[in-house]
């Protein structure tokens, strides 16, 4: 079972964007980027930044889309979370889901898309 977010972002013409992935709980994490069809680097382990390839006028109309698993490693909580960033736009974004998982080392998918206008 997932956990959802789709929202837009306002671009700045001449400003590279920097996407930032937390991974919250202290739990582990395994990401996948894409920018429209084409997957950005390689996978990346727990929490991350990176900066977009071009600038704003670049992004213009593209969908971002971030897919991670958290795997529930600690004991002492079955608690899951990432805080996505966008930062370089008109206004920095940032948003955290949270989700529990029902037993210890379950995993729990959270799947951010982003269309930049």
């Amino acid at each position: 079972m997932g956990t959802y977010l789709s929202t837009f972002y306002i671009i700045k013409s001449d400003k590279p964007v920097e996407f930032v992935v937390e991974i919250g709980h202290g739990q582990r994490a395994e990401s996948t980027v894409y920018l429209n069809d084409l997957k950005i680097g390689d996978n990346k382990i727990d929490s991350f930044s990176l900066v977009l390839p071009g600038t704003g006028k670049d992004l213009k109309r593209q969908i971002l889309n971030c897919t991670t698993m958290v795997r529930d490693e600690r004991v002492e909580t079955n608690e899951t979370s990432v805080t996505y960033q966008l930062k370089g736009g008109r206004k920095d974004f940032k948003e955290m889901l949270q989700s529990g998982v029902e037993k210890h080392g379950d995993v729990k998918f959270y799947v951010f898309n982003v269309e930049f206008i």
